[in-house]
């Protein structure tokens, strides 16, 4: 009986070769469907906005047993933290504009929850100063998201990167191209050696190297 079965399951599979279908293989399907999601449909780009780190610089402000000394370093912290954030956040989407055209793409700070994206496409996209304006809306049910922080590996340790993440905020597997690295050794000795600029740089290439990639696994997934 068991010699009967495997003929069987070797002669379908003889079958299917001769047939020219390829193997199962359900990650690089899901990656397929992500691309073309992603190619018919919108990129969210969740801007950080390092409300955490904001809300507990307010809350050690807030203590009233702060001598002047201390809240003054609170407060220039927070101010600093306020610029940077603001500033970073017009970089990457100046850098989204300028080097990536794989699809559309919208702008929303981290804050968003995507239980709201996914019940209402409007009120919370952001416009050239960064405020939400009422007008613009995704035209459809069918996007990725886009944040940074780090990949999450089965084993191993994260790398910080920009990660594509679908829906509902679960970061896409390869060999969807779901991640282009912050640290390059480039950005790395740039930083090291205090190039002007480096942060923005590095910003609009890790932009573009992404827009490549996705550009090359489309290709390759509709070929096939």
């Amino acid at each position: 009986m068991a010699a009967a079965l495997l003929l069987c399951f070797g002669a379908g599979s003889l079958q299917a070769q001769a047939d020219g279908a390829p193997p199962e293989n359900p990650r690089r399907e899901a990656a397929v469907a992500a691309i073309r999601t992603l190619k018919e449909g919108v990129l969210l780009v969740r801007l950080p906005s390092n409300h955490r780190k904001m809300q507990e610089l307010e809350r050690l402000l807030a203590e009233p047993s702060l001598d002047e000394r201390r809240r003054k370093q609170l407060q220039d912290r927070l101010e600093t933290l306020r610029e940077d954030t603001r500033r970073f956040a017009h970089t990457l989407r100046d850098a989204f504009l300028e080097r990536y055209d794989f699809s559309p793409v919208l702008f929303l700070y981290d804050t968003v929850a995507w239980q709201t994206v996914q019940q209402h496409p409007a009120g919370y996209f952001l416009n050239a100063d960064l405020q939400p304006d009422p007008a613009l809306a995704r035209p459809h049910d069918r996007y990725l998201f886009a944040r940074m922080g780090y990949t999450k590996p089965e084993g191993g340790q994260g790398i910080e990167a920009l990660v594509i993440s679908d829906a509902r905020l679960q970061d896409l597997q390869s060999p969807f191209p779901y991640y282009s690295m912050v640290n390059t050794l480039g950005a790395v000795f740039d930083t090291v050696l205090g190039a002007p600029k480096a942060r923005r740089k590095h910003t609009f290439k890790m932009v573009a190297r992404l827009n490549k990639q996705l550009h090359r696994f489309y290709a390759r997934a509709g070929a096939q």
